[in-house]
């Protein structure tokens, strides 16, 4: 609900795993999906999500629903569990720690890319301090897709 509106009704697990709206994505789940604003840009034969530091292949599955949008905005919301963190050089694209919860079998770590700060899940033995550079490899299999007009719910 929102504003005392309901705008998704289904079993917990299809909201979760296929969110109406990018309010619905960032409301459902714990960490919360990270929101971004992004656009879409044409790369001949792929199609990219771009800005705010993040610079993203969009996944065959999504090309046809996207193409529409080319030049345009899409908000894009990922679930922290589509985010994988490394220490290694090299392994996606490259942010700064900004907070590390260890929570026991997990750890939840925010990340800062460019103007983005993204939530990724990662093992509980994730080390990781404050200010450390650490590469974020993004799943956008795993993201939605939204219509930034429509996209409040």
């Amino acid at each position: 609900m929102r504003s005392g509106r309901l705008l998704q009704y289904d079993a917990p697990r299809s909201v979760y795993a296929s969110p109406s709206s990018s309010f619905v994505a960032g409301f459902v789940g714990s960490p919360p999906a990270s929101i971004l604003r992004l656009k879409v840009r044409n790369d001949g034969d792929s199609l990219s999500v771009v800005g705010q530091g993040i610079d993203l292949t969009v996944p065959d599955a999504f090309k046809g629903a996207l193409r529409s949008r080319e030049g345009g905005e899409v908000v894009v919301a990922i679930r922290p569990e589509g985010i994988e963190v490394a220490q290694t050089p090299g392994a996606g694209i490259q942010g700064t720690v900004e907070l590390v919860e260890q929570l026991g079998a997990n750890t939840i770590i925010d990340l800062r890319v460019g103007d983005s700060v993204l939530r990724s899940v990662a093992a509980g033995d994730f080390e990781a301090q404050p200010g450390a550079r650490v590469w974020a490899r993004i799943d956008l299999a795993q993201a939605g897709f939204f219509d930034p007009i429509r996209t409040a719910g």
